[in-house]
């Protein structure tokens, strides 16, 4: 089969990650017929993660959903591995440089770090790393709340799907630096002069 796939990542918000959403879209011409909106899924899973699929086109048919296109596995497979490969490619092309110019380390239980940084030389401060309950850590951006009590992101990336896991993989990497000197810093200790 002749196929051409193109890839588009899309913004999704932190309250719709608890549950099966949609990440990304691809838009495919198989043998010279073009399929639009090829939904990238990811649903969470019971011990955490998350599982990857692709949703083709649908209609509704009373009360049930039906492909469009029928394919054998085969095919989709072969589909499915196209569209992979572009998602690297934009991966490649959409992962920003991430550099952390400052940090200072907590003590916190959960918020352990507060860093200014740089994404693709744009400064950000007060960009907190967190720690969730299974030990986890990931980047929080900085907050405003509205009337409602609602905390929203002041800073918002267009590719967020790889920003904010560059952004998290930088701040902690800088986190354990950091960790690991102190841990073997010596204690300075000067003569006393009288």
């Amino acid at each position: 089969m002749d196929i051409k796939a193109k890839f588009y990542a899309i913004h999704v918000p932190e309250e719709n990650k608890a549950r099966t959403h949609q990440w990304g879209s691809a838009d495919v011409v198989v043998n010279g017929i073009e399929i639009l909106n090829i939904r990238a899924m990811q649903k969470p899973k019971v011990d955490g993660g998350w599982d990857h699929f692709f949703s083709f086109p649908k209609v509704k048919i009373g009360e049930n959903y039906q492909e469009v296109f029928s394919f054998t596995p085969e095919q989709r497979k072969e589909i499915e591995d196209k569209i992979q490969c572009a998602m690297q490619e934009f991966v490649l092309l959409h992962t920003p440089k991430v550099i952390v110019d400052k940090m200072t380390i907590l003590n916190g239980d959960r918020l352990l770090a507060i860093g200014n940084v740089k994404v693709n030389d744009i400064g950000i401060n007060n960009v907190r790393l967190y720690q969730n309950d299974k030990g986890e850590k990931f980047a929080q951006l900085p907050q405003y709340q509205d009337r409602k009590g609602e905390w929203h992101n002041l800073v918002q990336f267009s590719n967020a799907m790889f920003a904010q896991p560059e952004l998290t993989r930088v701040m902690e990497s800088e986190y354990e630096k950091k960790k690991e000197m102190e841990r073997t810093k010596k204690p300075c200790r000067k003569p006393k002069t009288r």
